[in-house]
């Protein structure tokens, strides 16, 4: 089953999930928007391209009509850097996720919402064995946290802590 959030941004996002700009996955604590490196940024840099913030500012827009924290991760291949800025992908992956956050957090509502983590290679969705798997793994990826219902009746009677 669909989470309400996942079913709201596949809507909102549909055009640019076409374009393979955006794609949007569910689990069942979390919603993810996730956004290939290459569209985003410069190799080496967290510099965000002129021609990616619309979709940027379409996501925004998106989040603004759903709840939950959104953890911004920034991820890299296993290949390392030789950038005086960024002394480790580590470094990269985190600069990259905080500059997203910077620029969606001017949104009125998202300010609060938005985590920046840097994830480095310690979470690769592919092998780092060819420049296609790379690629898979450089990317950034916008974790909605799905809400969690605080009511007593969900706790089973008992009442959250003060």
């Amino acid at each position: 089953m669909i989470s309400d959030q996942a079913r709201v941004l596949r809507e909102l996002l549909s055009a640019e999930i076409a374009r393979d700009v955006v794609r949007v996955d569910d689990y069942l604590s979390h919603t993810e928007i996730v956004l290939p490196s290459a569209v985003l940024f410069e190799s080496g840099s967290a510099r965000i391209h002129d021609s990616f913030t619309p979709v940027l500012d379409k996501i925004a827009r998106a989040l603004e009509r759903i709840k939950g924290d959104v953890q911004v991760e920034g991820h890299t291949d296993n290949q390392p850097i030789n950038d005086l800025r960024y002394p480790s992908n580590w470094h990269l992956s985190l600069a990259r996720a905080a500059e997203v956050v910077r620029y969606m957090g001017d949104v009125p509502g998202l300010e609060r919402r938005l985590l920046p983590y840097g994830r480095g290679a310690l979470e690769p969705v592919a092998s780092n064995d060819t420049p296609a798997q790379r690629a898979l793994n450089r990317r950034v990826v916008m974790k909605i946290l799905h809400p969690v219902d605080t009511s007593s009746s969900a706790l089973g009677g008992l009442e959250p802590l003060p």
